[in-house]
């Protein structure tokens, strides 16, 4: 079953048309959209509360103490050696067997020790990633680098606007990314929405082939 309605799958793939060419950079963010970063952090405080913002600090619905907690563990090393990688970010690279894709992670992280954690992880563990398309930097910091992207999987649909118009941005379906707490036109900014990790990739893969199916016939 398509994951993408054909009535809008023709209006994202007509927005790479002029933009992009094969292969499409295909770019992945990290924290809950590979790995399970909130569920493992909210399981290990032991509660079912689910933000309604992206940064903890905007929801008003829970204590300075407990918003405390929650950035004391996106701030710790150990949190990102113990958390798990979520079903299909073994599969990320499938898309690249024919040429049709290179595929990216980006991400942002609270400090050095954790983005080495990423790192390391991301190397030893999600093996196919070519390295010199991992690109991690520190919050804050100098070091950001521009990944230009056909396609980006996010989980924060703030950051899905700091990619081009026209570029397609997969969004994740979390509790903080819900459209009545954001005032953007998803449609004009060409952001769909998927269930998981897995509908991602199979959107991907539908665009991809869709695209590849518009080049050869113009």
């Amino acid at each position: 079953m398509a994951i993408i309605n054909k009535k809008v799958l023709k209006v994202l793939v007509n927005s790479l048309i002029g933009n992009s060419e094969v292969p499409l950079n295909v770019v992945y963010d990290i924290d809950d959209v590979l790995n399970n970063l909130n569920e493992y952090v909210f399981k290990q405080l032991g509660v079912t509360w689910r933000p309604r913002r992206f940064n903890v600090r905007e929801c008003t619905d829970v204590s300075t103490e407990f918003q405390d907690k929650i950035i004391g563990m996106y701030g710790s090393p150990e949190t990102f050696e113990n958390l798990d990688w979520v079903d299909g970010a073994h599969e990320i690279t499938s898309i690249e067997a024919d040429g049709s894709a290179k595929v990216w992670i980006n991400s942002n992280n609270f400090s050095d020790i954790i983005r080495d954690v990423k790192r390391h992880r991301i190397l030893t563990e999600l093996t196919e990633i070519n390295p010199d398309r991992v690109v991690l930097q520190v919050s804050g910091s100098n070091d950001k680098k521009a990944v230009n992207a056909d396609i980006v999987i996010e989980d924060h649909i703030i950051n899905c606007l700091k990619y081009p118009d026209w570029a397609i941005k997969i969004l994740i379906d979390k509790t903080w990314n819900q459209p009545d707490q954001y005032e953007i036109a998803e449609d004009f900014y060409h952001i769909i929405r998927v269930g998981s990790l897995l509908e991602a990739n199979q959107a991907v893969r539908e665009i991809i082939t869709a695209f590849k199916a518009e080049i050869q016939r113009s």
